[in-house]
Parts: structure tokens; C-alpha cells; sequence
């Protein structure tokens, strides 16, 4: 996360810790957060890289959500995480 300081300053400021969300990613490989169709893509990227695929793809997945990300307030983040859960990714088909 040394490549996304901003991001890490702005989890700090609203007072989320990455790793209440960054946990659920790995634990249940993507699919918590993402929809069947983008778990898809994570895990052949996963198959081609090994595990570390994981760790490899949070970055330019932060990328896609980040410039809505930080002009949000704590209630927003968190608004933002659930369309995730529910797969809304109209907005977000970046990925």
C-alpha cells in the first residue's frame, strides 16, 4: 500500500482500517465484493501469478475506484463498499 499513501491517509482520516475490507477480499478470494463475472477475471490472473495474484491485483483495482473514493466522506465509503458487495458496477466496469 506504500504506492497508494493518499488512499491510506484518507482510510485514516475517516477512521476505516484497511483491513476490515482488504480481510474479506483475500479470505473469500474476491467474491464477497465482486461480482461472479470479475472473481472470473481475479482468478485466472490468480492461476496465471500464483497467490500473490491476490496482493498483486489490489492496487489498480484501488485505481479504478479511487478518484470517487477520495472526494468521500466516511458515509459515502461506506455506501461505496456495499454497492461493491452487491455487485452494482455500472459506474465501475473499469475492471
Amino acid at each position: 500500500m506504500k504506492k497508494l499513501p493518499k488512499f491510506i491517509q484518507k482510510f485514516d482520516e475517516i477512521g476505516i482500517p484497511p483491513s476490515s475490507w482488504l480481510s474479506k477480499w483475500f479470505m473469500t478470494l474476491y467474491l464477497y465484493s465482486f461480482p461472479v463475472e470479475i472473481c472470473i477475471r481475479i482468478w485466472d490472473f490468480v492461476l496465471l501469478e500464483g497467490i500473490f495474484g491476490l496482493v498483486k491485483l489490489i492496487i489498480p483495482i484501488i485505481k479504478v475506484f479511487e478518484k470517487d473514493f477520495m472526494s468521500m466522506d466516511g458515509l459515502d465509503v461506506i455506501i461505496l463498499f456495499q454497492i461493491l458487495v452487491h455487485g452494482v458496477f455500472s459506474k465501475y466496469n473499469k475492471i
